[in-house]
């Protein structure tokens, strides 16, 4: 038997991946995630642990140009730990990780 590759469009994003920027990176409070996008366009901000456990979901508007997102962290997270964080929409995809301490 031969095994097949199916190509998913998650890993063609991921190619194109651009670094987020969150500050301050370790997080205690409040992170600051910074992005620079070229098109205007709704995305998803989801936010997993490193079991793969999602800690957060939820829709942003892209503005054309500099973005800012502010996450309160302790609304969210329940522990210190690193978490990977990603802005994905149909003309964006930026990704970053966060070292969260309580």
């Amino acid at each position: 038997d031969s095994a097949r590759v199916i190509n998913v469009g998650l890993f063609e994003n991921q190619r194109k991946a651009t670094a987020l920027k969150i500050m301050p990176n370790p997080v205690y409070r409040q992170a600051r995630l910074q992005f620079n996008a070229e098109k205007a366009t709704s995305a998803e901000l989801t936010i997993f642990d490193l079991h793969g456990k999602l800690i957060l979901s939820q829709s942003i508007d892209v503005n054309q140009g500099d973005n800012e997102v502010l996450i309160e962290t302790d609304q969210h997270f329940e522990q210190s730990g690193l978490y990977s964080v990603q802005i994905t929409g149909k003309e964006v995809y930026f990704y970053g990780k966060m070292l969260l301490l309580e």
